[in-house]
Order: structure tokens, then sequence, then C-alpha cells
């Protein structure tokens, strides 16, 4: 049987890729670089996956006309013929599709239990509807990599490989874990969510990984990755280029207030420039890695005596954790991520990555999925120093980062890969210094050494980062000087919005933009305006997703340029939704927005039109990038435009940071009539019911009471408009504002529901005041009642349907069944070292038919420890927190499965706080139909959450438990 070891860590005329997908593609690109990301001419009907490019002319597809139902739980999928809209969404939403990973182009993933064959296959926008293929699962060439660690290169000598699990949305680990249980040998490392997603990252016999595309739940595997090490003047080259010109110092910018997480090797706090405090959450074992003193004190490391031991940003603070490593017991890189987060940081720096690989993998995902649900962070990555970009590189939302040279040859390259990414981003984003540049020390008190690399680059744009988030905090925009009551917190698209548009040109590198300096190296005094600068700053927007925008959306904004004295920059970048898991080498942007900006003549530049590095007319739109910029070097004097265009938005909705630099005067603001014009076109086409409460498609045992919440504000709702299986509701609750019009939520209720079988909902069209085009009345949706969720006695037929399971034979549903055996194995509870525990009592177990036969479980990496009694004692020498099972199996042969833990604490040692959840009566199952089969062996690490069902779980160290042997019960 397995193991389950849970140390828990989620271009200028020139032929080139674009995308290769498993099939080598090549297109000519006429202008320049960036022109790569132009719309291509692809089939409607293709879906560019990891594993190949597939037609869907070519596939099955679903005999909708013809079925009966869909199977509940199972992963299909849907091509539109057309990019998503908010109305299609929310049609499909009400039918009772549910939407999970979209895939390009056009697609989604798709749950379709709740929804009637017969309604999708009335959907003109739908293209094709099929399952989800097995050969889509597994990663092209898996096992194939070659590795430089012992640890890995001594797992592919005995045949065995690390891959990475993710699961279709919806899906949790237990099943799954259950499977991989079975296969001998297997070692689970983690379970986690990542971007929606269940993910588990497990060691197996390279013979045992086919297996898991026959698993229902699995929707990819691939390999995991292997991560190492990327490995004075820096100051003023990245703030001013002009020698100990420090104006952002000088304005009072060094980091205070600010913090920065980093992800390296243990820094050594001994050395003078990380005075006790300077650090704040040091979460690792104490060491003194040269790679991690040097990386964190170049970000923000402060002693006034020696210019080399000063950081950028020196009056920062960090939190600091190592990377992910299956090898220490740590942590993921997304609850790594989470943790700096929780502890204060919004930037995160990392010199570190896997330079096997150039796949949009779940390393990229997890970066990606981070920053878009945590709108507020900025994180940047060292590009690798190999000739080309690996990973995480290939990550949408990261900054990337290559090394320039020292003084005085800072415009020419000095390491880092070249581009593009795998699917034809533009990457690097931008340079800054990073050749023998000098910082502290490790194993010196105040010793200095020098380091070159990407790592040096990407810690110097860290520390400038933690500078520009600092300057909008403290209220500095838009006078150029503090002010409180400017302040406002940038959202990461912003910073980077901000650090992009600061870059210069490399004018020792040719082709700019291009894929070995990005957009140029770090010039932060390009961007920051400060009080009596000739070079303003406009920030023109600033828009989280929860008030962003949808497919076809658009917004304008006005500026006035005074003169043409001063360069003229626009940069839009947005924070992409993570792309679906088996991405691979394909197109990985999920949402595409379009930069157009206008000249007071009515010249019309698209983001990433170049040519010779300054924005040309008469190109076409950028599809492969989430950031888009416009360079002219002497823009006219006059009111410009610069108008954000929602091309697609497959994942809703859509927020993004748009703003501009050069010598502007009065006149920054938004086009608010034009604006106010096109969203009220919108409101005429989309008046629909947006959501409902329960979720449409839902199985239900009983329905009181329906909330429904509209697209737009209405007004004069009634209660007869709402018709449950053509009857009308009685009662209404409506909003205190609704007599102005409210977009809700509307409570329907006092309708009559069935026990069982299918409730049709529809909204009555012609009778709201303000739907004239009646599109209400294509509102509807469906719920299927199960009579078992209310509690009602069923009969036979009920039984032999199939809507519930009868383990001990009395006519009545497990579920709904009080005599059936229930598991009892107690509330979570917390101890200290030393004491003893009984476990069970009277309520261990309740139901069934008695006598019962007990047997308690201590789950652990090294084998479980079983006692077949009611009542054992358990005495822990060792801090942690212990997961004990229970099974409780009655006369009839019925079983229960319930879990619990206990937390030991060590009351000498400072731990963080626990987080518990009661797994009692988690698992039920009979002799003949067991929900869990054989034995499931968990084990949970300090400071760490292992995810089951969505919830979280800490863990004990198993180096520290193999070692005592210190755990029993008795």
């Amino acid at each position: 049987m397995a193991t389950f070891y849970t140390k828990r860590r989620s271009r200028s005329g020139r032929l080139r890729p674009l995308i290769r997908c498993a099939v080598p593609m090549i297109v000519i690109v006429f202008g320049l670089h960036v022109a790569a990301g132009r719309e291509m001419d692809d089939d409607a009907r293709t879906l560019y996956m990891n594993t190949g490019l597939v037609d869907t002319n070519n596939l099955e597809r679903l005999p909708l006309r013809s079925l009966i139902t869909f199977e509940k739980g199972k992963s299909y999928v849907i091509q539109l013929k057309a990019p998503m809209t908010r109305q299609i969404r929310t049609v499909l939403q009400s039918a009772g599709v549910r939407l999970m990973d979209y895939l390009p182009r056009n697609a989604y993933i798709v749950e379709l239990g709740g929804v009637s064959p017969e309604v999708l296959a009335e959907f003109e926008f739908v293209q094709w509807a099929g399952e989800y293929q097995k050969d889509w699962k597994l990663e092209p060439n898996l096992g194939g990599r070659q590795f430089v660690t012992s640890e890995r290169e001594a797992l592919t000598i005995a045949n065995r490989v690390v891959v990475t699990v993710t699961l279709f949305q919806g899906k949790t680990s237990m099943p799954t874990l259950e499977t991989i249980g079975a296969v001998e040998g297997a070692v689970v490392h983690t379970v986690e969510e990542v971007g929606g997603n269940e993910v588990i990252t497990v060691t197996l016999p390279n013979a045992a990984v086919p297996g898991l595309a026959d698993m229902d739940d699995v929707q990819y595997v691939e390999e995991y990755p292997e991560l190492t090490y990327r490995n004075g003047t820096a100051r003023w080259i990245v703030q001013s280029n002009q020698t100990d010109v420090t104006p952002l110092y000088d304005h009072g910018l060094r980091g205070e207030g600010q913090i920065v997480g980093v992800l390296d090797g243990p820094p050594d706090q001994r050395h003078c420039s990380l005075d006790e405090g300077k650090i704040l959450f040091y979460n690792a074992p104490d060491g003194n890695d040269f790679h991690g003193t040097h990386v964190v004190c170049t970000i923000a490391g402060e002693n006034s005596e020696l210019d080399d031991t000063r950081g950028v940003a020196f009056l920062a603070n960090m939190v600091f954790s190592t990377p992910p490593d299956l090898a220490e017991g740590s942590l993921t890189l997304s609850e790594r991520l989470r943790r700096h987060h929780n502890q204060g940081a919004r930037i995160h720096a990392n010199s570190w990555g896997n330079d096997a690989t150039n796949n949009y993998d779940a390393l990229c995902r997890g970066f990606d999925a981070f920053l878009y649900e945590h709108e507020e962070d900025f994180a940047c990555v060292a590009a690798t120093n190999l000739g080309t970009l690996k990973n995480p590189e290939n990550a949408k939302n990261l900054l990337v980062v290559g090394a320039s040279r020292d003084t005085p040859e800072q415009d020419s390259y000095c390491s880092g890969g070249v581009g593009p990414t795998a699917d034809g981003r533009l990457k690097p984003d931008v340079c800054a210094p990073g050749c023998e540049v000098m910082s502290a020390a490790a194993g010196t008190q105040c010793g200095v050494g020098p380091m070159t690399g990407t790592s040096v680059a990407a810690s110097t744009v860290a520390g400038v980062a933690a500078l520009v988030r600092q300057y909008f905090v403290d209220g500095y925009y838009p006078g150029g000087k503090p002010d409180s009551t400017n302040g406002f917190v940038p959202s990461g698209a912003l910073i980077k919005a901000a650090m992009i548009n600061s870059a210069v040109d490399m004018d020792r590198i040719g082709n700019y933009p291009s894929e070995m300096e990005g957009w140029g190296r770090i010039l932060a005094g390009d961007v920051l305006y400060f009080a009596g600068d000739d070079r303003k700053l406009a920030v023109l927007a600033d828009i989280r997703n929860q008030n962003g925008m949808d497919t076809g959306n658009r917004q304008t904004f006005e500026f006035q340029v005074r003169d043409m004295t001063e360069r003229l920059k626009v940069t839009l970048v947005w924070t992409d939704p993570p792309a679906s898991v088996g991405t691979g080498t394909c197109l990985a942007l999920v949402n595409n927005l379009d930069l157009e900006v206008t000249s007071p003549a009515g010249k019309v530049y698209l983001g990433n039109d170049f040519f010779k590095g300054v924005s040309k007319t008469g190109g076409v739109a950028d599809a492969l990038n989430n950031v888009e910029q416009v360079h002219l070097n002497e823009p006219h004097p006059g009111i410009w435009k610069a108008t954000v265009k929602a091309a697609t938005v497959n994942v809703p909705n859509q927020g993004f940071a748009l703003l501009a630099t050069g010598n502007f005067g009065v006149g920054i603001e938004q086009e608010e009539q034009e604006y106010e014009q096109e969203h009220e076109q919108e409101k005429e086409e989309a008046l629909i019911v947006m959501s409902q409460e329960p979720p449409a498609g839902s199985i239900l045992g009983d329905l009181n009471e329906i909330w429904v919440t509209f697209s737009e504000p209405v007004k004069d709702v009634t209660a007869d408009q709402l018709r449950v299986n053509g009857s009308s509701a009685v009662s209404l609750e409506k909003p205190l504002d609704a007599s102005q019009g409210s977009v809700g939520p509307y409570r329907f209720s006092g309708f009559e529901v069935p026990d069982r079988g299918t409730v049709q909902v529809t909204f009555a069209s012609g009778v709201v005041t303000n739907d004239a085009d009646n599109v209400m009345g294509d509102s509807s949706w469906t719920y299927e009642m199960s009579d078992c969720e209310a509690d009602r006695p069923l009969t036979q037929q009920d039984i032999l349907a199939g809507v519930a399971q009868d383990c001990n034979g009395n006519m009545i549903p497990d579920l709904c069944d009080p005599d059936m055996v229930q598991a009892d194995a107690g509330a979570n509870r917390t101890m200290t070292t030393g004491e003893v525990l009984t476990l069970g009592g009277d309520t261990a177990a309740r139901g069934g038919s008695p006598p019962y036969l007990y047997e308690w479980t201590l789950l652990g990496e090294f084998g479980d420890e079983r006692v077949a009694d009611a009542n054992p004692t358990f005495n822990p020498t060792l801090p942690g927190v212990y997961v004990v099972k229970l099974e409780v199996t009655d006369a009839s042969g019925c079983s229960s499965t319930a879990l619990t833990e206990v937390r030991v604490v060590d009351n000498s040692v400072d731990r963080p706080p626990s987080t518990t959840i009661d797994f009692t009566g988690y698992f039920k199952s009979c002799a003949s139909r067991f929900m869990i089969s054989g034995s499931l062996t968990l084990m949970v690490m300090v400071v760490g959450v292992l995810s089951i069902r969505g919830r979280r779980r800490h863990r004990l160290n198993c180096d520290q438990q193999k070692k005592a042997g210190s755990r029993s019960l008795n």
C-alpha cells in the first residue's frame, strides 16, 4: 500500500516560432517584435492543448437532441462559435452549465449534470460539445527530463518520477488519493488548491503514471519541477542613471512601511546589514547561505557605514521563506506566497526557477493564480541564466527580470534567458544591473562580495518595486510630494505598469523592444513624478476585477500633451486569470484587452505595434501579451485619447491598470459621457437574471425561497413574475431601494414544489418597466429535487432507482436514516506534550445494529498504528497535529468512518496557531459499498496546510517523528 507523506508545501521582420503546442507553427511578422502578439487566423474549431492541436471537427460530438441526460459529476467541453460575452455566460449559467477552466480558443471545461441536453442543443452559439478526452491528460514526454540534484537523479535511476496531478475544478482529492493509495510505493507529498483546482504532488513508479489518466477526476498530469537558484552602483543606475544621483531617496522614498517577501536560501542574520527586526518573519531554520544573504541585502539591507551593505529599499522590512522543496518538508509555492501575504508582504522576490522546461506548467499557474487572487500583490522573478527562457518566466503576471551590466556599460547585456515565451509573448520584461554587483557576504560580520546573474537584477527590481508602491501609498501622486490624503493602495498591475513604463532602451542591444532586453533597463525616475519635474505621470485607471470589463466593453480616457519635449509612453497592464493546467506551449492568455491611443489629429496607434522602437499606425491588435505599450518620441500637443477595449473576456471580470508619462497639461480625465452611452446600450442588451440562490442546477431536498439578482437595476418587480413549474410565487421581499430600481437580490417565496423530479423556474417577460425588449423572458433555470435530502422516507423504488444507498436494508437511504450507524471520533482538541488523552466514549458510535466493532488508527507516514478498542489512550511526546481515524462497524456489516485531529503543543516553543476542522461523520460506507476502501495514511506537518474538500489542516514534522518514534495508541 502507499504511504501518504504529507510534507505539504497550489519583431521586426524576422521568422520566429509563435505557438508550438506539440505541432510546429511558424509565422512571418512584419513590423516589429512585439507584433508577435497579433490575432491569429486560427481555425475557429481548434483547441490548443499541450498534448497537441485538436480540431473539434474530427472529434465525436454529444448527440444533444437524442441524449436523455448528462452524467452528473463528469467533465465535458463546450466550444463556442465566438468569444464569451456576459449575455452568453448568463444564459449558460441560468441553464445550469457550470463553467470551469477556459481552453483556447472559445472553449470551456464544464459540468452539465443539471442541464437539459435538449436545452443545450437549442443554443446557437454552442459550436461543439463533447467529453474531455483521456489523451489530453498526460504531459508529453513526461519522465524524460534530465535533472541535476542527486535526489531527482536517484529517482530517475530507480524508475520513479515526481508528478503534479491537477484535478478538475470542483473535484475533491479524497477519491483520487484512495486510488493512488492502491499503488505500491506511491508517496504523496502535498495536497493544495491552486486556481480553484485541487492539486496533488506524488512520487510514483514510472509504470504507474499512465494509469492516472484513467481516473475520472484527473484533469492533467505533469512532472514536478526541479528548482535551482539563479544566481553600490545599482541604486543610482535604476533611479537616474547618473552617478550618485538618487531622486527617489532625495524625495523621501526609502522603503518605509513596505514589506518584501523573499523566497531564497537562508540569509545570515548575523550580518550587520540585517539588524534585529529587519526580517519580520524568518520562516525557516537559521542559516548563512551566500545566495540568500546577497539577495535579501540587495533588496533591503541597511548599514549606513558601508554603501555596499545598503539595499535599494533600505528602510523596508522583509519576510523570508525558502523556495518549495519536497526534500525539506516545506510548504507549497502557493502556501508560501499566501503566508508572506498574510505576514504583510505585497512585493515578492524570487531568484530561482526550473530550468528543465518552458511549458506553461503548474509552477507558472501557481504564480498567476496567486497574483490574480491577490490583486494588490506584485511579484518579480529572475530570468534563467541559460540561453532561453525557462520557468516560471512563462507566467503571465510575473515581472521577469534580465541582467544588464554595471557602470559604465549599463546599456549592455550581462545575462538572462532570451525570449519569447513558449507561446510567443515578449519576455523578459525589464533589465537591471546584475554583473559583479557587490552586496553582503554570508559568514562575515559586515563583509561584502560580488555576485553576477539575474538573481541580483531581480533583487534590485524588487527593491525598486517597494519604492514605487510607497510612492502611491504615501500620496506622492498626483502632486509629486507626500500627502496622506492622496494615498491609495495600488494594484500589482499598476506597480508592474509603472516599472515597465520606466524602462529605457538599452542602446547596445538592437531591435528595441526585444527578446533580450524586453522593454529595457529600469529607470524609476522616468515614471515617478516629483514636484518641479518636466516629465509628468498620469494614472488613468487602476481598476480591480470586481469593477472590471466584459467582452465588448471599452473605456476611453483623455489627457493633454503640452508640448513635444518629452516622450509619450502609455502602458496598459492587466493581471490575467491562470490558464488551464494543460496549456503547455500553447496560448496562455485567457482575457484579451487592447490598447488604442489616438492623437489630436485622429491617428490611431495600437499597443505593441512598433517599428524601430516607436509606435506606428496601421497595425493589428495584440492577442498574446497582457502588457501593451505605445511610445511616441515627439507627440503633437493637444488632447490625446487612450482607449482600452475588452476584445475577449473569457473569465469575468477583467480589471486593468493604465498610466501615461510625458509633458502633460490639464484635462487628464475619463470621457464619462462616451462611457455612459456605451454602458446604457449594454443595459438594454443585458437585462437578464445574473444569479440565483440556490444556484441553477442544484440538487435540493427542499425549496422554500429563491433569491434572484439581475444584471442591471430593475423596478416594479412583482411576485407573480417568477414561475415555479408554471405556478407563480406568492410573496416577494424587495431590497430597500427597489422602488428606484435595484439589481436585488429579490426574495421570492410561497410556491409549490414537488418532493422529487425537475423544477423549472422562469421569469415572466414584458412586465418589468425597463425591460423594453422582453429579454427577461429568456431567463429560466432548473433544479432537481431529492426527497432524501429533505429527510423524507423513501420507497423501495427510490432506492432501486439509485437515488440513495440503503446499507442496512430498512428501505431508508443512509443519508436520511437516523438508524444508520454513525461514527463520532470527537471534536478536534488541543493538549500539551506528556498528557494522556483517552479517545472515544459513549458517543463514539450510535445508530445501526449493535454491538459495534471499533478500530482506531493513528495515521502516519511510517506506518499506521491500529487499536481494536473502543477507548484507547494517546500519549504523544512531540508537538504537532496528529490525525486519528475511527471506523465503527455494526452487526449488519454497515460501517462509518470519522476523523479527528489532536493538536499537541510544546509550551516552551512559540508556535503559530492551529487551524482545525471537525471531521466527525465525514465518511460513511457499507460492507458491500465502501466509499473509502483499504488503508488511507495521512501525516500532517506543523506550519502547513492539507486541503481536503477545501478544508485546511496542519502537519507534523515526519523526520522528527521517525527519529523519535514518540507517538502511540495504547
